[in-house]
């Protein structure tokens, strides 16, 4: 978090205990006949809808707009919140995934897939 990232950047000890509510998403499964791509894809989109952002920042015509986007930004969850559960056989997959920051766990048996909230 970067709170206690610049608390312990500056040698100074956190003041303060930040909470944040339960992420709405905490786990997907992906069976072993996922493909890598559409897994991403699923991940991906599951914790960050980018195209939001996008239409957003493209109505912006004045500074007092992009205030306003700025102060009632959505909270949004990091990758590494969500854990994804794979088939042992995916580790391709598996290694990209946690390159963008996911936590990831080998199934011991073949899932479908779910999401978790």
């Amino acid at each position: 978090m970067l709170y206690a990232a610049v608390c312990d950047y500056f040698q100074q000890t956190q003041q303060a205990q930040i909470t944040l509510p339960a992420p709405p998403l905490r786990r997907l499964s992906f069976s072993h006949t996922i493909d890598d791509q559409v897994a991403i894809q699923t991940a991906v989109m599951a914790c960050y809808d980018v195209r939001r952002d996008d239409a957003a920042l493209r109505r912006i015509a004045a500074s007092a707009y992009f205030d306003n986007l700025r102060k009632n930004y959505p909270m949004r969850r990091e990758f590494s919140c969500v854990e994804i559960e794979l088939p042992a056989e995916k580790s391709a997959l598996a290694a990209q995934l946690q390159g963008l920051g996911f936590t990831i766990r080998f199934a011991r048996h073949h899932a479908h897939a779910t999401f978790a909230p």
